[in-house]
C-alpha cells in the first residue's frame, strides 16, 4: 500500500508520539491506541484512527529494521520499541557492569545514558547506578569527574541540593545558554538605561510620556519569558530567582530591581476581587495572558450626607489590624474597562483602583516607580476586611515551588501545544486545526 502523500506528516508525528510514549516500556494495545487517538484530537483537531496507527506499528523502520514490535500474550496485545541496533548500545545492553578503568568512548557513552536519564528533568542522584549499570556510586563519581564538558567549557552535569534532596541536573546546552544569555543581556540593557532615566527625574516617578521605551522593555521581556532557552536556564538558576506570595490575590516574580524602577511578573490565580486600593507609586501594567476587570473607583458627595466609606492608611499599618476611619460619601465606580491579552494601562500614584480577574488565570507585567510619591490608602464601604487581607506577603523559598512557578507561567505562555514548525507542515497540506 502506497501512503497518500498529504498524510506523511501525519504518520510521522503518530510514530513520533509512539516513541514517547514507549519510551518507558511496553504498553497494552488498546489504551495506547484509545491515548494516542485523544491527544491528537484534543492537541492538535486530527481524528487518527486505529488502523493509522497499526500501519504506522507496521512500516515504521529506522535504518532498516522495524522500529515497533507488537506482542500477543493471550487474547491480549501490546506494543514495546525494538531492540535497539547500533553496535555501542548493543554492548552497553550486554555488559553487566562498567569496568574502574573507563575506555576511550566511555565518556560519550555515559553522556549519552546521563541525557536519556534526565530527559524528563532532574532525578534523584541516588538513582543513577542502576541507570549507568555500575556497583556502587563511587564508579558514577569518577564518571562524573571525567565527563566531557560543553564547548564553552561547562559541565555536562551536576550534582546539585534541591530542597532536602541531591539530585543530577543536566546544565542548558551550548546554543541554549549563548541565546538565554543574549536575551537577558538585551533585556537587562532596556531595564537599566530606563532605571537610569528615572533616577535622574525629580520625583522619580514613571509618566504616561514613557511609553515608548516602557514598550520596548515589555518586548524584551516577553521575549524573554516565552524562550524555551531562557526557561531551561532560569530553571537551573533557580536560586536567583526572587518570589513572594500575596495571600489570596497573586504570585509576584521580580526580573528587575533597580535603583528607581522595579519590574516584576504578576500572575493571578483563583484571585477574587482585590481591596478598594492606590498605589504608593504609579505604574505601567500589560496583560500577557488572561484577562482582567479593572475598575477605578471615586467618593460621590451629591447624596445625602447619610451616605459614608471608611479609609484606612496601610503604609502605616501593614497589618491593617487598626479601625478605619469614617469618611462622608459613597464610594463609586467611576470608570471600568476588561482589558485583555496584549492591553496595557498606566495609573497613577493617587487612583484607587481594584482588579477582578476574568474567569481564570491572568498573567501580567508590572513596571513602578521604587520611590513612593504617597501612602498607600486602603477603602471599603463598611468596616469589614477580608481575613486574607490581614495575612501579611510571604517569601518563597522552596526551590521546587520556585521550578513549579517558572514551569506553570512558561506553559500558560506557549501557543496551545502547537509548533511552529509542525502547524507550518501542516498547513501547507490543509490539514491544520480549526483556531
Amino acid at each position: 500500500m502506497v501512503w497518500p502523500k498529504q498524510h506523511e506528516d501525519v504518520f510521522t508525528e503518530v510514530s513520533k508520539e509512539l516513541k514517547r510514549k514507549l519510551r518507558k516500556g511496553e504498553r497494552d494495545w488498546t489504551s495506547l491506541v484509545e491515548e494516542v487517538t485523544k491527544d491528537f484530537f484534543h492537541w492538535r483537531g486530527i481524528q487518527v484512527e486505529e488502523a493509522l496507527i497499526a500501519k504506522v506499528v507496521e512500516t515504521s523502520r529506522k535504518k532498516g529494521c522495524q522500529r515497533f514490535q507488537l506482542l500477543r500474550r493471550g487474547s491480549q496485545r501490546y506494543v514495546r520499541l525494538s531492540e535497539p541496533t547500533h553496535p555501542n548500545r548493543q554492548r552497553q545492553l550486554r555488559e553487566t557492569d562498567r569496568p574502574q578503568q573507563l575506555e576511550v568512548d566511555s565518556n560519550y557513552n555515559f553522556s549519552v545514558e546521563m541525557a536519556k536519564f534526565l530527559r524528563e528533568g532532574t532525578r534523584p542522584y541516588k538513582d543513577l547506578a542502576a541507570v549507568v549499570e555500575c556497583k556502587s556510586l563511587s564508579c558514577v563519581n569518577q564518571l562524573l569527574q571525567s565527563q566531557q564538558p560543553h564547548k564553552d567549557g561547562r559541565c555536562r552535569f551536576e550534582r546539585r541540593q534541591l530542597d532536602r534532596r541531591e539530585v543530577l541536573w543536566a546544565t542548558p546546552n551550548t546554543l541554549d545558554f549563548r541565546e538565554a544569555q543574549e536575551r537577558r543581556a538585551e533585556m537587562m540593557a532596556d531595564m537599566r538605561k530606563f532605571d537610569a532615566i528615572i533616577s535622574q527625574r525629580d520625583g522619580k516617578q514613571v509618566v504616561v510620556e514613557d511609553l515608548p521605551m516602557v514598550q520596548a522593555m515589555w518586548r524584551t521581556v516577553c521575549s524573554w519569558l516565552q524562550s524555551q532557552a531562557c526557561h531551561k536556564c532560569r530553571l537551573y538558576d533557580f536560586d536567583e530567582i526572587a518570589l513572594d506570595c500575596v495571600p489570596g490575590v497573586m504570585t509576584r516574580y521580580c526580573i528587575f530591581d533597580g535603583d528607581a524602577i522595579e519590574v516584576r511578573v504578576h500572575y493571578f490565580k483563583d484571585t477574587s476581587e482585590t481591596l478598594i486600593h492606590n498605589h504608593r507609586s504609579s505604574f505601567f501594567s500589560k496583560i500577557l495572558k488572561g484577562s482582567y476587570i479593572h475598575q477605578v473607583w471615586g467618593v460621590s458627595t451629591a447624596l445625602s450626607q447619610e451616605h459614608h466609606h471608611y479609609v484606612m492608611n496601610r503604609s502605616h499599618d501593614p497589618s491593617m489590624e487598626s479601625p478605619m476611619q469614617k469618611h462622608q460619601g459613597r464610594l463609586k465606580t467611576t470608570n471600568a474597562h476588561s482589558f485583555c491579552e496584549g492591553d496595557w494601562y498606566f495609573l497613577d500614584h493617587e487612583t484607587p483602583h481594584t482588579v477582578r480577574p476574568g474567569g481564570g488565570k491572568a498573567l501580567t507585567i508590572y513596571i513602578r516607580s521604587k520611590n513612593a510619591a504617597g501612602d498607600t490608602w486602603v477603602r471599603s464601604t463598611d468596616q469589614t476586611l477580608p481575613d486574607q487581607s490581614r495575612t501579611p506577603d510571604t517569601s518563597i523559598e522552596g526551590a521546587e515551588d520556585k521550578m513549579a512557578f517558572l514551569e506553570e507561567i512558561w506553559q500558560l505562555l506557549q501557543p496551545a501545544s502547537w509548533q511552529p514548525a509542525k502547524a507550518a507542515r501542516w498547513k501547507r497540506h490543509g490539514t491544520r486545526p480549526a483556531a
